[in-house]
C-alpha cells in the first residue's frame, strides 16, 4: 500500500508534460509557464498550511536550520538535477538522456551498499540492469537511435541522475521527522527562489507579464496535479519505504508519461514500447517485493 503512494505520485508526475504543453499552445513561453508553476504551488501549500492550522509549524520551522538544509535538497533536485536533465535533452535527445538520467536507482542502491542499509544482491542488480532496458525500448520503441549520443550529452545525464539521487537519498532521512505539508512548501518554495534567479527574473520583472491568461487554468492543473499532489505523495512514500523502493518505482513516470501522450495527443505507440512498459511493472513488483533493509 506504501508503494502506492509513490505510484501515484509518478503517474501524476507524468502529467507534467501534458499540462505543460496545454499552457504552453495558449501562448505563454516555457520559462513562465515553469515559473508560474512554483508561485501557484507555493500559494496553494501556504494557504492549504494556513487552513489546517499549521501557520505555528511554519514559523517555527523558519528558526530552525532544517530551512536551510530544505533550500539545499530543493537545490539539488529543483535546479541542479533539472538545469543538467533540460541540456541533456538538448544534447542527446529524449530517448538516450531519459534513458540515462533514470539510472538514479543504481546509484542510490550503489549508496546504500555502501553505507550498509541493503546487502549485496545479484538478483536486485539484474532487476536493475533489466530495468534500464526496459525503459530504454519503452521510451525510443522501434526507433533507437545512438546517432546524437555525446560525451557533453552523456556528462549532463549522469550529472541530473546523480543530483537526483542525492536529493532522494538525503530526503528521505528529512521527510521522516518534518510534516508533509511544511517539508513540500519551502521544498517548492526554495525552488522558485533559485528559478527567479535563474531566469534573471529579479532584473527584467517585465517578463512575468508576458502571460496569455488562457493559459493559467492549465498552469493551476499543472501545479495542482504536477507539482503539490506528487511531490508531497513522493516524500510520504519515500519516508515509509525507503529511497531504493522509491526510486526504482519512479521508473513508472515515463512510462505513464508515454501512455497518456498517446492517449491525450495520439502520438504514436508501437508493441516494442509496450513490452517495455509491462517489463517495468514486473521488474519494479520483483524489485519490491524483497526482504526488507537493514
Amino acid at each position: 500500500m506504501n508503494t502506492l503512494l509513490v505510484v501515484i505520485s509518478s503517474f501524476l508526475y507524468a502529467t507534467k508534460p501534458i499540462f505543460l504543453k496545454l499552457a504552453y499552445l495558449e501562448g505563454t513561453s516555457v520559462n513562465n509557464i515553469l515559473l508560474l508553476r512554483y508561485m501557484i504551488s507555493a500559494i496553494i501549500l501556504f494557504v492549504s498550511l494556513v487552513i489546517l492550522g499549521k501557520t505555528k509549524n511554519l514559523l517555527s520551522f523558519l528558526k530552525t536550520k532544517d530551512f536551510f538544509l530544505i533550500g539545499g535538497l530543493s537545490f539539488l533536485c529543483f535546479y541542479l538535477s533539472a538545469k543538467s536533465d533540460f541540456l541533456s535533452i538538448n544534447e542527446l535527445g529524449v530517448g538516450i538522456s531519459r534513458t540515462i538520467v533514470f539510472t538514479y536507482p543504481i546509484f542510490i542502491y550503489l549508496f546504500m551498499l555502501i553505507v550498509g542499509k541493503e546487502k549485496v544482491s545479484a538478483r536486485d542488480v539484474i532487476i536493475l540492469i533489466l530495468l534500464q532496458f526496459a525503459l530504454l525500448i519503452t521510451i525510443t520503441g522501434e526507433n533507437i537511435n545512438f546517432d546524437k549520443v555525446n560525451l557533453l550529452g552523456i556528462i549532463y545525464s549522469l550529472s541530473a541522475s546523480i543530483f537526483y539521487g542525492l536529493y532522494l537519498i538525503l530526503a528521505e532521512d528529512k521527510a521522516k521527522h518534518i510534516n508533509g505539508g511544511v517539508f513540500s512548501f519551502f521544498l517548492i518554495l526554495w525552488g522558485l527562489v533559485f528559478m527567479l534567479f535563474d531566469y534573471n527574473i529579479l532584473y527584467q520583472p517585465q517578463k512575468i507579464t508576458e502571460i496569455n491568461i488562457d493559459s493559467i487554468f492549465w498552469v493551476v492543473m499543472l501545479a495542482i496535479f504536477s507539482t503539490i499532489l506528487p511531490v508531497y505523495l513522493l516524500n510520504e512514500g519515500m519516508r515509509k519505504i525507503g529511497s531504493s523502493k522509491a526510486a526504482a518505482t519512479t521508473i513508472l513516470n515515463p512510462a505513464f508519461a508515454i501512455l497518456l501522450a498517446f492517449l491525450i495527443f495520439n502520438e504514436e505507440f508501437d508493441r516494442i514500447q509496450l513490452i517495455g512498459i509491462s517489463m517495468i511493472i514486473a521488474l519494479i513488483y520483483l524489485f519490491n517485493r524483497k526482504k526488507k533493509t537493514i
